[in-house]
């Protein structure tokens, strides 16, 4: 295989099996990340229709009732638009990654040391 060939290759579906192998502990919060980023993306389309709603039938013709419904509305669908494509995936997302790091003390302290060494003494050779 060629350096063309290998950097022609945008998808490597061996790679991408090893890596959600990696994901399968965390499922739920990929889940829930991805069905945030969905309706994130959901929200977000509907806000330019809420825009030409009020337009067309309350702006144009002049007819104001309503409109701070649709006010409302579209401020509510802003906050569910910021709460699906940026709070809830990144909250997931430091919960996958800050998890083993919470278990890290608790696998160092059950590591058999050996009790000739200092406990400052690293356990790999220095050079």
């Amino acid at each position: 295989m060629n350096n063309d060939e290998i950097l022609g290759k945008a998808y490597d579906a061996r790679l991408m099996r090893r890596l959600l192998a990696y994901l399968r502990p965390y499922w739920r919060q990929v889940a829930v990340a991805i069905a945030a980023i969905t309706v994130g993306a959901m929200v977000s389309l509907a806000q330019p229709y809420l825009l030409k709603v009020a337009i067309d039938r309350h702006v144009a013709t002049r007819q104001l009732e309503g409109l701070a419904g649709l006010a409302v509305l579209y401020c509510a669908l802003l906050a569910a638009a910021f709460a699906g494509s940026t709070c809830i995936p990144q909250t997931t997302s430091l919960t996958m990654t800050n998890s083993p790091l919470l278990l890290l003390p608790q696998t160092i302290a059950s590591t058999p040391r050996d009790p000739s060494r200092s406990p400052y003494q690293p356990s790999y050779p220095c050079s």
